[in-house]
Parts: structure tokens; C-alpha cells; sequence
């Protein structure tokens, strides 16, 4: 066995400096066609955005006549060029897409898959799409392609693509899918540093046979039509693969293949999870207290207590009728599910897990960063706090900006813009492998500062500021809840769901019923009745305002006459 340069197969920490550690795991990032010998010299970033390499579109479209990596569209792709078999369909897939793989030795799917046949996962540069086949010549299966897509609603769509048809047939929904990935579905895939099933499942580190086998692919990799575009590299160090190697990618600067895909799956499912968060009706209003919840009730237990935030919070929440007051609760609350969401290790039917582990964070903690970074863009308050925060060089954090405002700009730009082909080129050149470390690397320094902060929040909002409009409650019973479900809602901060004109009342006592009353223009005028103004027979209000003077005016010229 041979240790990459380092010693270590992942992102794991020991008492070595930050830049010798730094150079240290980036030595052994090396491009699959010309393994080096020399150590990485860390720089930090010009600035937020800079991804190690020129980038005009972080989300770059597919060239002509490459399918864009999106379920419908491969599958409009596939059938316009006549592509009739696994075998075309990956002669015509990005780069970036084979680039990334993992391979397969044990599966509990339909599909077989073995040493000597090893079942393939394509996942990308960021996870947001997965292709999955098999590779057994004896497979009933081995024309069909199982995919998994994030889309932009933050929902997995799974579907699966048989080419034993023609044109292939794309599976119509998920419910083949959900007996495993459970539902509403999601990925399955080993918690770090874990991946039973998997070419190097302890620690990146492959067996012996998992070695032979892969030295056979690189000396042979057209006796399979399956293997022939995934650029198979050598073990670090070069030579024959040997028991204890760690596998990895070509085309990666930072290349330990099951450790990547838990990184880039780790970003791509918490994004899902924030999505589905911040579509929620009562989100923006709750941000405070999820946070809260999420991140200083736990790293900041006896202050969040003594500060009265924990009072506050359960109020709030339970005006909303969310008990107990928890994260997991509140994620509930607000249409996420993390026992369901976060256990990625575990199939539909196991015992769940949300603890799963990213390899940097979990993953509750990167949501935790989105919630901040989308957060700081609307309020000033908060911008502002951040803008005040030095980054400071920790044992999780290079240290590189001037502000936690910009790092935190840094970490999103290059963890969740970028994509594709953007984001492959620069994970070619560098990856800072900190990059997804957001609870040690972004929160807990500032803690002293952020919970503070928060807790003054959360017992400014107490239950009575809370908008019935944007508050996740059907309050007035009507089957519906909030702005802009609610036709008696004008806007979220509107304070009733039942104003006069919705109410089912005669509240003017005129015997018109809301819309039925001349008086209500629309379910969500406040009242009924004809405004004061207006109820002096059509006087107007000026003229009201003038009638004491003018009653003045005609006792006094009767007096004098």
C-alpha cells in the first residue's frame, strides 16, 4: 500500500499548520496524465469570486451537439439523434460527467453488480445530476439507466432510461424509485468516510481485488463498452494498483473519489433543502428563530437559555402552532423533513439518520450558510455584522478576506454557483478543502457576535408582531393560509386573514354579505361599511370640515338683523 502525499485520504485534521496541511493534501491532487512529485504552494483568492481559473458563465450550456445534463432534456436529446444504446449515450456525455464516477462491487438495486462487473455512478462536477448503469453483460437491466436530477425547486426527480426500446423510454414518474429513495425521494449514498458497496469503501482505500480489477481497466479499457470515456488514472504515485490505494478521479486537483462525490452531493443536497425552505410561506419571517434553532441553541446552549432567546422562540412558535420548539420541528414546519431529507445512508424503511456526514460539516450546518448568505443580502442589520466580523486564519480557515461577508460570498460562489464545466476547470486547478466548512469555519468564530445578535431578534418578534398573512396558519379557517392563498390577504404583513369583506359577516348591519356589499371592492378591503367621509349624503370631506363655521356664520347674521 501506498499512502497519497499527506497521508490521509480526506478532508480529517491533525496538528499540522494550516499551510503545511493545506500543501500537504494538495500534493496529492494531481492530474491523472502527469502525476507530480512536487508540493502545492496555497494562495489565497484574488478575491470572492476568483475560482483559480477564468470563468465567463458559472453555469455554463452544453456546446452543439452535447445533451444538457437535465433528465427531459437527455432524454429529447437521445431521441432526436437516434442514440440507441448505454454504449452511444456516453460517447456523447460531457467531460465533466464521466470525469467524476465511482464504481459499484455490491448494490441492493435491480440492477447486478460486481468486481469483476462493477456497477457505475456518473456524478458530475457538482452532484446535481447522476447517471447510473451497469456493466454485467448478464444483466437484464444493462441497457437501462437510472437517473437522479435536483431540480430548481429543490426536489429530487428520479426516472430511469431503457434503451431496450425504440426510441429509449423515459419512465413517466418516481414511483418505481421511492420503495428505496424514499418519498418525497432523494440520493442514497454512504456517510464519510463509509460507503459499503463501493470501490474503496473504507477510507477511499480499495482491496486487493478491487486493485486488480482496476489495473485491468487501465490496461484494457475498450474490452468493455463501459468504461472506455472514464479515464481510469493510475494510484498516486504511478505503477500498478495495490491494496490499500486510494481511488481517484481524473481531471481533480483534489481527486479522492467517494470523499468528492460526498462533497459535491453533501452541497447539492443542502441547496435542495434550502430551496424547499425558503419557498415556504412562513420562511422569511422564521429566519431568526431557524437559525436561531440551528446553530446557537446547540453551539451556544446556556446563552440562548439565560438570554431569554428559548422563551422567546416557543412563544413565537407556538403562536404558530409549532411545538416542540426545535430545528427539526421548525424545518417540518416549514415543508422539510430532516429525518427524511438528511439520512442519505439510509433506504426508505431503515431507521433514519439526518446525521449523515458531509466529510467538512453536516449537513444541516451548509444549510445553515445558505440561510446567511441569502440573509445578508436582504437586510442590512445583519450585512452589516458580517461586514464587522474579521476572517481570521483558524485551524479550519485560511484566513483569506477581509470580512466574513466576503468568505462567505467566496464559500456560495464557488460551493453552489458554480456548475458544470465552470466548475469543473476549477476544481482541475485547486480546491480549498475547507471550502465546505461552514460551521467551524464561518459560524463558530463569530458565535460571540451571531447569537447576540440573534437572540435580540428573536424576542423583538413576540407573537403579536407576527403578520396572520405570513404566519403558516389558516386562521380564519377557510382552508386557506397566507398571502397570497388567502383572497382575504392583501400582502404578507397584512395583520388579519378575515378582514370585514371575507369574513362571512354583516358586519355594517346593511344585510350585504362581504362581496355582496356595494361597499367591498375585494375580499381584502377592511371593512364594509362606506367611510366616514362619505356617509354625509355626499358632502365630501372638505365641506364637512367648513359646516361649524358656516352654522357661526348664520347665527351671527341673525342676531344682527
Amino acid at each position: 500500500m501506498r499512502a497519497p502525499p499527506g497521508g490521509e485520504t480526506g478532508p480529517r485534521r491533525s496538528d499540522t499548520t494550516i499551510p503545511a496541511r493545506i500543501a500537504l493534501a494538495l500534493a496529492g491532487l494531481l492530474l491523472a496524465s502527469a502525476p507530480s512529485t512536487a508540493l502545492a504552494q496555497y494562495t489565497c483568492p484574488a478575491d470572492w469570486r476568483d475560482a483559480g481559473v477564468e470563468v465567463a458563465d458559472p453555469q455554463p450550456i452544453a456546446p452543439a451537439g452535447v445533451p444538457e445534463v437535465e433528465i427531459d432534456a437527455l432524454h429529447a436529446f437521445v431521441t432526436e439523434a437516434g442514440v440507441a444504446s448505454v454504449a452511444e449515450l456516453l460517447a456523447v456525455l460531457p467531460g465533466w460527467l464521466h470525469s467524476n464516477h465511482v464504481l459499484i462491487d455490491q448494490t441492493r438495486t435491480a440492477h447486478r453488480a460486481s468486481v469483476e462487473h462493477p456497477r457505475v455512478i456518473l456524478f458530475g462536477s457538482d452532484a446535481r445530476f447522476l447517471l447510473s448503469f451497469g456493466s454485467d453483460p448478464a444483466d437484464p437491466t444493462r441497457e437501462v439507466v437510472d437517473l437522479a436530477e435536483l431540480e430548481a425547486d429543490g426536489h429530487w426527480k428520479l426516472r430511469s432510461l431503457d434503451f431496450r426500446t425504440t426510441p429509449p423510454t423515459l419512465s413517466a414518474d418516481d414511483a418505481a424509485c421511492t420503495g428505496c429513495h424514499a418519498d418525497p425521494p432523494r440520493p442514497f449514498w454512504g456517510s464519510y468516510p463509509s460507503w459499503p458497496g463501493a470501490f474503496g469503501a473504507d477510507r477511499d482505500r480499495v482491496t486487493a481485488a478491487q486493485a486488480t480489477r482496476l489495473n485491468q481497466l487501465r490496461a484494457n479499457p475498450g474490452a468493455s463498452d463501459r468504461f472506455f470515456a472514464l479515464g481510469i488514472p493510475p494510484p498516486y504515485g504511478g505503477g500498478p494498483w495495490e491494496a490499500g490505494d486510494v481511488v481517484r478521479l481524473p481531471g481533480r486537483y483534489y481527486a479522492y473519489s467517494n470523499t468528492i462525490l460526498n462533497l459535491e452531493l453533501g452541497a447539492a443536497v443542502a441547496d435542495g433543502a434550502f430551496q424547499r425552505l425558503r419557498a415556504a410561506p412562513g420562511y422569511r419571517d422564521l429566519r431568526d428563530e431557524l437559525l436561531t434553532l440551528s446553530y446557537c441553541a446547540v453551539s451556544d446552549a446556556s446563552g440562548y437559555v439565560s438570554s431569554g432567546a428559548r422563551n422567546a422562540v416557543t412563544a413565537t412558535l407556538l403562536a404558530r402552532g409549532v411545538t416542540p420548539a426545535s430545528r427539526d420541528a421548525l424545518y417540518r414546519h416549514l415543508g422539510v423533513d430532516p429525518a427524511g431529507t438528511f439520512s442519505l445512508h439510509r433506504l426508505a424503511g431503515e431507521t433514519p439518520d439526518p446525521s449523515w456526514n458531509v466529510a467538512t460539516d453536516s449537513l444541516a450546518g451548509l444549510v445553515n450558510l445558505l440561510i446567511l448568505h441569502d440573509w445578508m443580502q436582504k437586510d442590512p442589520a445583519l450585512l452589516l455584522l458580517l461586514e464587522a466580523q474579521p476572517d481570521p486564519r483558524t485551524a479550519f480557515n485560511a484566513g483569506c478576506f477581509y470580512d466574513k461577508a466576503d468568505l462567505i460570498r467566496h464559500k456560495v460562489h464557488l460551493g453552489w454557483t458554480l456548475r458544470g464545466a465552470a466548475r469543473q476547470a476549477s476544481r482541475a486547478v485547486g480546491m480549498d478543502l475547507d471550502l465546505l466548512r461552514a460551521t467551524q469555519g464561518v459560524l463558530d468564530p463569530m458565535k460571540g457576535s451571531l447569537c447576540p445578535f440573534l437572540y435580540e431578534r428573536v424576542q423583538s418578534a413576540t407573537p403579536a408582531s407576527v403578520a396572520a398573512c405570513s404566519d403558516g396558519v389558516d386562521n380564519d379557517g377557510d382552508g386557506l393560509a397566507d398571502f397570497p392563498a388567502d383572497p382575504g390577504c392583501a400582502a404578507a404583513g397584512a395583520p388579519r386573514e378575515d378582514p370585514e369583506c371575507d369574513d362571512g359577516l354583516d358586519d355594517d348591519r346593511d344585510g350585504a354579505v362581504d362581496l355582496a356589499d356595494p361597499d367591498c371592492a375585494a375580499p381584502d378591503d377592511d371593512a364594509e361599511a362606506a367611510s366616514a367621509a362619505l356617509a354625509f349624503c355626499g358632502l365630501g370631506p372638505e365641506l364637512v370640515l367648513v359646516l361649524p363655521a358656516l352654522a357661526w356664520l348664520r347665527a351671527r347674521r341673525s342676531r344682527s338683523s
